[in-house]
């Protein structure tokens, strides 16, 4: 298959969506990204990126734009409340037996960068999907301003409520964590700025995530019943109640932010799909394998895929082969990721005195051979090939 004949439509603007149209235009396909909102914007907080990602991006030609504004991560640890570090990973050791770094940042950055690797016509915005139809020799895609384009290959990269997932798989229901979520970003002094870290309590935690010296991203997780009002005094007056008094000056962190600028939302993901394509259609990110946040994995994960769908296309004697490629090479590491993630966030909402005593146990006693073969197993990925 001649991927220099190849049309393919990239529904999703998003990280994953913009790094599929990277990676596929690198190969020669002519790939178009359909995205619903009226610009290319990202309203979500910070994310960690790690080598995994961080080595994909290198291969597509953006690495130098990403260390140019992310924070690389020194060590990463999980804390009690108090502070007692219960493990702690040196990231410059890991770096250095890896060869790739990674980093802290902001969603926005990471998008803007992508964006600004893309030719301007790759990107139409103001089309969001409302279905799509396959044919013969092709896929219409339609959208809701009553506009349609016809592609050779449909990427549902729409994320979490995925209309292309609902077409191939129908509806799916969210299964809901036990948690719900505030992220925050702060201009502020950061005494580390190289710890990426995590404090964890009965039923709480946070997140220590630090852009740069003077910027930090955090996030504030509570056990909760879905769906439920917000408290009366507000996001950040609740926070600053649960939090007082734990550890890096995170209630300063939290108090420094504007409420306005606090996004909360239930953490969710799915039961993970046997298979992700059907015809000229597949999907990607978390489309095919929403996952909570909680190993920092799901921008990479999306970024891993869009590799690995440019090079199934490539070296692929057909479009039905290299999705079957694509597939049997994703579906077992991001499965496996999905359910590493849900376990992780069980053991978070652990809440009891006997419990939460046990958690930190086991995060104490748990042997840094195995805590590095965990790491090196998420991280080390595609160290072998990382180019198109």
């Amino acid at each position: 298959m001649n991927p220099a004949h190849l049309k393919v439509a990239i529904i999703g603007g998003g990280i994953g969506g913009l790094a599929a149209a990277l990676a596929l235009r690198k190969i020669g396909a002519a790939a178009t990204v359909f995205e619903r909102a009226p610009a290319i914007r990202e309203i979500g907080a910070g994310l960690g990126l790690w080598a995994n990602a961080v080595r994909v991006l290198d291969g597509l030609g953006v690495g130098g734009a990403i260390r140019a504004v992310a924070q690389p991560m020194a060590t990463i640890g999980i804390h009690a409340a108090d502070g007692r570090p219960l493990s702690v990973t040196d990231m410059t050791a890991l770096t250095r037996e890896l060869g790739t770094p990674s980093f802290v940042m902001h969603r926005a950055d990471l998008q803007q960068a992508l964006v600004a690797a893309l030719p301007a016509e790759t990107l139409v915005v103001g089309a969001e999907c409302a279905g799509i139809e396959e044919q013969g020799d092709g896929v219409i895609v339609r959208f809701t301003n009553h506009e349609s384009a016809k592609a050779d290959l449909v990427v549902g990269a729409d994320g979490f409520h995925s209309t292309i997932r609902r077409h191939l798989w129908g509806e799916s229901d969210e299964r809901y964590s036990g948690q719900t979520c505030y992220r925050g970003v702060v201009r502020m002094q950061v005494k580390q700025p190289g710890l990426l870290a995590e404090v964890q309590g009965r039923g709480r935690r946070l997140g220590h995530c630090p852009f740069a010296r003077d910027r930090m991203y955090w996030f504030a997780c509570h056990n909760a019943p879905p769906n439920q009002p917000e408290d009366p005094r507000g996001a950040k007056a609740k926070l600053l109640e649960m939090f007082r008094g734990w550890p890096f000056d995170m209630a300063g962190a939290i108090a420094a932010t504007p409420d306005d600028a606090i996004i909360r939302n239930d953490l969710c993901d799915r039961w993970p799909l046997k298979a992700w394509s059907r015809g000229r259609v597949t999907l990607l990110g978390d489309a095919a394998h929403p996952m909570l946040p909680n190993l920092g994995q799901g921008a990479c994960t999306a970024i891993e895929d869009a590799l690995v769908l440019a090079r199934s296309v490539k070296e692929a004697a057909s479009l039905e082969e290299a999705l079957a490629i694509y597939e049997s090479a994703r579906l077992p590491r991001t499965t496996r990721m999905v359910s590493l993630s849900w376990r992780f966030g069980q053991v978070a909402r652990w809440s009891t005195p006997m419990a939460v005593a046990l958690r930190e146990a086991m995060f104490r006693l748990t042997p840094k051979a195995m805590m590095r073969r965990e790491l090196l197993w998420q991280l080390g990925w595609g160290n072998e090939s990382d180019h198109c």
